[in-house]
């Protein structure tokens, strides 16, 4: 069980950091 709750929190904490490097990448190309 403990192994199969932390599987959920990895894929949450990639999606946010993807999503944050996502912002991050439009950002910089509108600015450029």
């Amino acid at each position: 069980m403990g192994q199969y709750i932390s599987h959920i929190i990895n894929i949450k904490i990639i999606n946010y950091v993807k999503r944050r490097l996502n912002i991050f990448n439009l950002t910089v190309k509108n600015i450029s």
